[in-house]
């Protein structure tokens, strides 16, 4: 029962993070058409620049011993990625290369990821490598230290006694078709997601530039203070948990994933049976749970989940009706002393009362280029005195483990 709950409330989260950017209102609905669009870029670049900012006031002494130690290693630290990403128009076949450059507290960390995987086959071919930070490899066991790379192919995982072997031809079909119900049902349910807080608004041209070339741009922005984050999370997860589009869409996914997941047919059957109950214990608890929803989101009325900056995030959509940048910042307050009011249990337990005010600012960039272009994309070449096979990482630690006890 539990990894039922688990499914269906990531399945609920993943729609809800999709329903958030549409609405009826043409900004809306212009801005949706551009995710859509971009849905089917096959190839593309993306460069990516985050950092995150954080700052504390009213803390307690050992509070503050921790945050002083703490705070100034995330603010001078930042991320910055550029992925490069080939794939068919079936996506069945793709290939990825990412090159992350991290600076955590002063101290350069970077790494490199690289992804080659086939679905047209009659076996899953999927290789990872990882050219981990040469400091994390200084603390691997004896025989892996000095090497550069870290990979994965999937024929090693599957050949593990009782690893599951799922059809992946079914996987693919699964997979396409998924897509293909997710955009009708998306579409379907815009037209009636409604809220009364305006969340999207059309900000006019711009140009932007990218690889020295501009291009001009309709810029459209998402912006949110405390206040209407509350008033559309709100909406959104009532609007959810009683639409019936939304729980037959669940139902439908959670049953295809089912048929192909590899599992003996008691244990199918077993599953099926735990999901039917769930969902009409869901059915039937509605009500109640409508209530404690609404219940919750009256008790962290008071409490302030955003900053002074809200949420502001912008999208610049290029002639070609693609996205081509995203930037944005999302300024996040957690309050321990408002908080810890919500935890009776600590108050009649006389808990050390936390009092501390901490806000956290994240701000990105992401410019999204060579839309539909090939990506030269090459895989290292890996043997033995350069890479580690992560299955033999793990066995070794494993064995290295079991030798202490």
């Amino acid at each position: 029962m539990k990894n039922i709950k688990k499914i269906v409330a990531l399945a609920l989260g993943g729609v809800m993070s999709l329903g958030l950017f549409t609405g009826c209102s043409k900004d809306s609905m212009d801005l949706y058409k551009a995710f859509s669009k971009s849905q089917s870029v096959t190839s593309m670049t993306t460069k990516t620049d985050m950092t995150l900012k954080v700052s504390a006031q009213n803390l307690s002494a050992q509070e503050k011993q921790v945050a002083d130690s703490i705070i100034p290693m995330i603010n001078n630290s930042s991320i910055s990625m550029t992925t490069k990403t080939n794939q068919n128009k079936e996506k069945t076949k793709a290939q990825v290369q990412s090159d992350i450059k991290m600076n955590i507290a002063n101290m350069p960390l970077d790494m490199a990821l690289w992804m080659d995987t086939d679905l047209t086959g009659e076996q899953l071919k999927l290789k990872e490598i990882v050219k981990l930070p040469s400091a994390l490899m200084q603390s691997a066991p004896e025989e892996f230290k000095g090497k550069e790379y870290l990979y994965m192919d999937y024929k090693d995982i599957a050949n593990i006694p009782g690893a599951g072997t799922p059809d992946f031809k079914k996987v693919t079909e699964f997979s396409k078709d998924l897509q293909e119900k997710l955009v009708k049902f998306i579409s379907k349910y815009a037209m009636q997601f409604n809220p009364k807080t305006e969340v999207i608004a059309y900000k006019g041209p711009e140009f932007i530039t990218q690889q020295r070339v501009a291009q001009l741009a309709k810029i459209y922005e998402i912006k949110l203070d405390d206040k209407g984050f509350k008033e559309l999370l709100r909406y959104t997860v009532n609007n959810f948990a009683q639409n019936n589009d939304v729980l037959e869409f669940i139902k439908e996914y959670m049953n295809s994933s089912l048929q192909f997941a590899g599992l003996p047919e008691e244990e199918l059957n077993k599953a099926k049976e735990e999901m039917d109950k769930a969902f009409q214990a869901y059915e039937k608890n509605l009500p109640q749970f409508v209530e404690k929803i609404n219940a919750t989101f009256d008790g962290i009325k008071d409490i302030k989940i955003l900053g002074e900056k809200g949420i502001a995030i912008q999208y610049a959509v290029g002639s070609d009706g693609y996205i081509i940048n995203e930037k944005g910042v999302a300024d996040f307050v957690i309050d321990l002393s408002q908080l810890d009011k919500l935890n009776a249990k600590a108050q009649e337990n006389g808990a050390e009362r936390l009092a501390g005010v901490y806000n956290f600012t994240l701000e990105f960039n992401s410019d999204i280029y060579n839309i539909n272009e090939y990506n030269d994309i090459q895989l290292p070449e890996l043997n033995e005195k350069n890479s580690v096979n992560y299955m033999e990482l793990i066995n070794t630690m494993v064995s290295g483990l079991q030798k202490l006890d």
